[in-house]
């Protein structure tokens, strides 16, 4: 019980630095200069995450707002399943607000960690990351 929610805090913590970095890369217009892919994105932002998470199985969601008030709060959970089919890829443009949430699935394996933590169907603990920002005038 205390290794595996270990393992859950560190592969949190991962999926924030590595979300953050990630974040940085589209604040800055390096996404949309270089008019990456959202393959070429994930591929850097599950370089920074340890061999912890698989990376097939992080969820990216990133997209443009009007507003910071119109970014949602809440993790996309229906009937205990992660709503990934709506999920975008936007690079941005200059000035715009955009918020990068990215989801990872968490296996549970141990009983009395799966009663407190598992939010999803399957034994699972979603780790969600998000970052928020404004892009710079690239």
């Amino acid at each position: 019980m205390i290794l595996e929610t270990a393992c859950i805090f560190i592969g949190d913590i991962t999926l924030e630095q590595a979300t953050a970095r990630a974040g940085r890369t589209v604040r800055t217009g390096q996404v949309a200069t270089l008019n990456q892919s959202e393959a070429d994105f994930r591929k850097n932002l599950c370089g920074n995450i340890l061999v912890l998470l698989n990376c097939d199985n992080v969820r990216i969601d990133l997209r443009s707002y009007s507003s910071f008030s119109s970014i949602p709060t809440d993790a996309p959970i229906a009937s205990g399943r992660l709503q990934s089919g709506e999920f975008q890829f936007e690079r941005g443009n200059p000035g715009q607000i955009m918020a990068l949430r990215v989801f990872y699935e968490y296996p549970l394996y141990t009983d009395i960690v799966d009663r407190f933590l598992s939010d999803l169907d399957d034994n699972k603990h979603l780790l969600m990351s998000v970052a928020v920002f404004q892009t710079e005038p690239f």
